[in-house]
């Protein structure tokens, strides 16, 4: 692409890519005359193609699925799928970017924010990968925030205090991932009144693993509080359904006729709640 790009949107992961593509949509709606395009650090970037916003770079998928640095096996199955090849790919077309970008959105944890420290352009980074609540930004990524990004956004308040106490100039507006539920007027058979836990077990390959796991600790907290429901938002069909139902009584209630059948409803077998 050779045309200067107002604006290049970098993202490192299938989630992260749905998050930004929403935010460029929303910033094509204010400013359409804005030119921006989509550089995906972790495989092709389906949602930018749906949504519409051309991408400048194509990634090969890894094994870990964008997770190696999480597991050395991971990482050495990455190695071998020419992790290392595409990593050099990508910071090759990045720099060729280099002088006909205005600013850069970045969508992610500290990796696209690495990739681009050469750019000397406004920086906009949405973190969705740490939170005070569960794994805060190590020291050595607060140091880089601080000097690289002109505006962090923080997926939490108590992030976003955190990170301005070490010099980072961080703000949260909640955790955008929340915008992307899309209410479609489903009947779950959910009681009124009734406490519901939300379930988000991902979209990677492991995501029925989180699922079952997610499971097992629902189970325990049904068997204290029998009231509470539970619904699950599933990112395809269960390849072994009765593998949820072995788990503690879980089972699948009537069937459902049209657009809900396809939700896979569960519920366990006391009066909790039902998966959707």
């Amino acid at each position: 692409m050779e045309t200067q790009l107002d604006l290049l949107i970098v993202s490192n992961g299938h989630g992260e890519d749905a998050i930004a593509s929403r935010l460029a949509t929303a910033l094509a709606d204010r400013r359409p005359s804005a030119r921006m395009a989509a550089f995906p650090l972790v495989g092709p970037g389906e949602a930018y193609d749906r949504a519409g916003i051309p991408t400048v770079f194509r990634s090969r998928p890894m094994p870990s699925g964008g997770f190696g640095w999480q597991d050395p096996r991971a990482f050495a199955r990455d190695v071998a799928a020419g992790f290392l090849s595409l990593t050099a790919s990508q910071m090759d077309a990045l720099r060729r970017l280099q002088g006909r970008v205005g600013a850069l959105l970045l969508v992610g944890d500290i990796y696209p924010v690495l990739m681009t420290l050469p750019y000397r352009v406004p920086k906009a980074f949405v973190a969705t990968a740490r939170s005070d609540y569960i794994a805060p930004h190590l020291a050595v990524e607060r140091r880089i925030l601080a000097r690289a990004c002109r505006v962090v956004f923080a997926r939490d308040e108590l992030t976003a205090r955190s990170l301005a106490r070490h010099g980072v100039p961080a703000v949260s507006f909640g955790n955008v991932m929340m915008d992307m539920l899309t209410p479609e007027g489903l009947d779950l058979g959910l009681r009124d009144g009734a406490p519901i836990v939300g379930v988000l077990p991902g979209s990677r390959r492991d995501w029925c693993d989180n699922l079952l796991a997610i499971a097992d600790v629902l189970r325990r907290v049904v068997a204290r509080r029998p009231l509470v429901q539970a619904v699950a938002a599933l990112a395809g069909p269960l390849p072994d359904p009765s593998r949820l139902a072995r788990r503690g009584g879980w089972s699948r209630p009537g069937s459902r006729s049209g657009r809900q059948a396809s939700t896979a409803g569960w519920r366990t077998a006391r009066e909790g709640g039902g998966w959707g």
